[in-house]
């Protein structure tokens, strides 16, 4: 919301030149949609899921996640998987990394209006039992008091935690740093549902572009199939264009197409933010530390969140 008004209307340009919007994913089609215009031409996108060290489930004999687990089986995995200096998930209060346990016990993060309301007892509730995670079942370590939001991928590419929430992008980073087998898994089925959210990117044209043809012309090359083969197949990204998706496919873990294609088509939301998003991600991380180690009821302390969100 911040920046959709900045980019004209592609609307008008789109009929025009008869471009082809259903050749990309209508899930990334509606995030970057402002004031019922699409704004941008998706690039790429993705859902935020699990990734998980297939060789600690193994040599703990877990059973590897399966497309369709459940919450329980997740902390039951986890369980397992914690002993010694090894965890079984690595949590962390940030938005992203949170949100998809939310969504899936039916919490939601903004009001009807569209702004962020976090003192409603379904989100209270579902914060309150992610950090659980950590105080109470002990899967995940105690935090310490900062706002690197890596710290949660560091512990799970140093091997020291069996599971940790990323997105696809993250594939590609994976596979050049860690020392292990990796996979993907769906989030776990909540009370609701698996429900996760999705991010990612794309290319709009400025309000301030006189030649809006040309503009048209440059963002259209940038998102275009040869575009979009050449980002999938250097696995960089997961391109926004379904039928390019393939060529990702093909340098993924085995097993991803099954994750990515039953977590987009089951359950996912556009990760919708408000003009005050950068300040709520660093209350929420302040606040929502102490949360995680036990030390502040989830309710206290998202009211002081909420309290403190310019409007």
């Amino acid at each position: 919301p911040q920046f959709g008004s900045a980019f004209q209307p592609l609307d008008p340009l789109v009929k025009a030149q008869n471009f082809d919007l259903n050749a990309f994913d209508p899930t990334i089609l509606a995030a970057l949609t402002f004031d019922s215009s699409l704004r941008a031409l998706p690039y790429d996108f993705g859902p935020y899921i699990i990734f998980y060290n297939k060789d600690l489930f193994k040599r703990d004999n877990v059973q590897e996640p399966k497309v369709d687990w459940t919450y329980d089986e997740f902390l039951d995995a986890s369980k397992k998987l914690t002993h010694g200096n090894q965890y079984g998930f690595a949590a962390f209060p940030y938005p992203d990394f949170f949100f998809p346990f939310a969504l899936s016990n039916g919490a939601t993060y903004l009001n009807g209006q569209g702004e962020i309301d976090v003192v409603n007892p379904a989100f209270v509730k579902a914060f309150e039992a992610y950090a659980e995670l950590v105080y109470k079942h002990h899967i995940a370590p105690t935090l310490p008091a900062t706002q690197d939001a890596g710290t949660a991928w560091s512990l799970w590419t140093a091997g020291n935690a069996a599971m940790v929430v990323s997105g696809p992008w993250d594939v590609v980073n994976a596979k050049s740093s860690v020392k292990f087998d990796f996979g993907l898994a769906t989030v776990p089925k909540g009370s609701k549902a698996s429900i996760t959210i999705v991010g990612g990117s794309g290319f709009g044209i400025s309000t301030s572009v006189k030649d809006q043809n040309l503009a048209f012309k440059a963002i259209t090359a940038l998102t275009s199939e040869e575009a979009e083969e050449r980002l999938a197949s250097a696995g960089r990204a997961f391109p926004a264009r379904k039928a390019q998706q393939t060529f990702w496919f093909k340098n993924a873990p085995a097993g991803s197409e099954e994750v990515l294609n039953r977590t987009l088509n089951g359950g996912v939301v556009p990760f919708k933010t408000t003009a005050n998003w950068q300040q709520f991600n660093l209350l929420i991380v302040q606040y929502g530390i102490p949360v995680m180690n036990g030390q502040t009821p989830a309710a206290t302390a998202l009211k002081q969140v909420q309290a403190q969100l310019s409007p």
